[in-house]
């Protein structure tokens, strides 16, 4: 048992060596967190907008707009959204994988 329990101390000991991160490590991960936090605001503000539409009408049973031309304008401030949304994110991504790129090893 004590060999075991030393081998399993042994492993955790060797997998979690060299696995701290660098600063630009730090730097990409805050980034991507800005970023999805910008994309989750967008999302956020697009439905709600959206909603507020919806609810300028009533809505039917399925929370659609009970005018056909709101909902659809509000399915397409919904879509630009997410697309906006999207974008943030890639865009994020990309910066923070060139953080990680050009950071020195």
């Amino acid at each position: 048992m004590r060999i075991f329990l030393l081998t399993v101390a042994a492993l955790a000991l060797f997998t979690t060596s060299g696995c701290e991160k660098s600063p630009a490590d730090h730097q990409a991960d805050a980034v991507r967190k800005g970023a999805q936090s910008d994309a989750d605001s967008v999302r956020a503000k697009t439905q709600s907008d959206a909603e507020r539409m919806r609810d300028s009408t009533g809505k039917d049973a399925f929370g659609s707009s009970k005018n056909s031309n709101v909902e659809r304008n509000a399915d397409i401030v919904e879509e630009r959204g997410e697309r906006a949304a999207d974008a943030i994110e890639k865009t994020g991504e990309q910066r923070a994988d060139g953080i990680e790129k050009n950071s020195p090893r």
